[in-house]
């Protein structure tokens, strides 16, 4: 999401992961990180994922909405439960994130987000 060609004001996260098999669409804004983790930054990028996949749906497509946040190091607990408490929110869905470790498949996210 950081390509300069995409016109974007505002918090992004670093990638949307759109995919349809044969049963379901999915939408997965994902952030990544190596450090520390402010859940503040977080549910803003994730949301700013959110937003930028608004576009490529209306309000009668039917989709399954994951925000995830792949994540190297531990979180702290006082930022893991303020994640629990953010809500993003893609056309009136609205999910909580998931976490994974960075490496772990996204699959684990989605499996997670059904």
């Amino acid at each position: 999401m950081d390509c300069t060609t995409l016109v974007i004001s505002g918090s992004r996260c670093d990638y949307v992961f759109i995919s349809e098999d044969e049963n379901s669409v999915w939408v997965a804004p994902i952030e990544l990180k190596s450090g520390e983790v402010k859940a503040s930054n977080v549910e803003e990028q994730l949301q700013g994922g959110a937003q930028f996949a608004r576009q490529f749906f209306t309000a009668k497509d039917q989709f399954n909405f994951v925000p995830v946040l792949a994540h190297g190091k531990s979180v702290h607990r006082l930022e893991r439960n303020k994640l629990r408490q953010a809500r993003i929110r893609l056309r009136g869905k609205i999910q909580q994130p998931v976490l994974i470790r960075c490496g772990d498949p996204i699959t684990k996210a989605l499996a997670t987000g059904t």
